[in-house]
Order: C-alpha cells, then structure tokens, then sequence
C-alpha cells in the first residue's frame, strides 16, 4: 500500500482507491488503513484521506524507493 502511495497522482485517497491500486481485498485495506493514520502516512480527510508527505514513514519509504531504483538503473 505504501508502494502505491508513493506513485499517486491525487492529493486525496480513498479505501477503494487503495483496493485498486494494490489488488487487496476492500476489509484487507480497511484493517491497515487505522496503521497508516498511526503512523501519519493516511491523515483523515473528510471520507478521503491526504497523503502525509512529512511522515517519517513516509519519508523512508521515499528514499528506500528510490535507491532500489537508482540500484535497478544503474550498469
């Protein structure tokens, strides 16, 4: 789900959005989502969610991202 996150074009989410994006079952997303709000990644927004871009989480998944693709790049 974070992997799906990092590649998100809107500034809001929805569980349904995350179902699709991941290929989870909709209670599968919905038993994580509380997890992710925890660890400010998901901020509550209405029935939506933002993206927490200055979540620690989500910041080392950013950069993990990155080096794993810099790596997959590189000769």
């Amino acid at each position: 789900m974070l992997d799906a996150l990092l590649y998100a074009d809107d500034e809001r989410v929805s569980q349904a959005d995350l179902h699709e994006w991941c290929g989870l079952a909709r209670k599968q997303v919905w038993m994580h989502v509380d997890r992710l709000e925890e660890y400010d990644v998901l901020v509550a927004a209405g029935d939506d969610y933002a993206i927490g871009e200055e979540s620690s989480v989500f910041g080392s998944v950013r950069a993990l991202d990155a080096a794993v693709v810099g790596a997959a790049l590189s000769p």
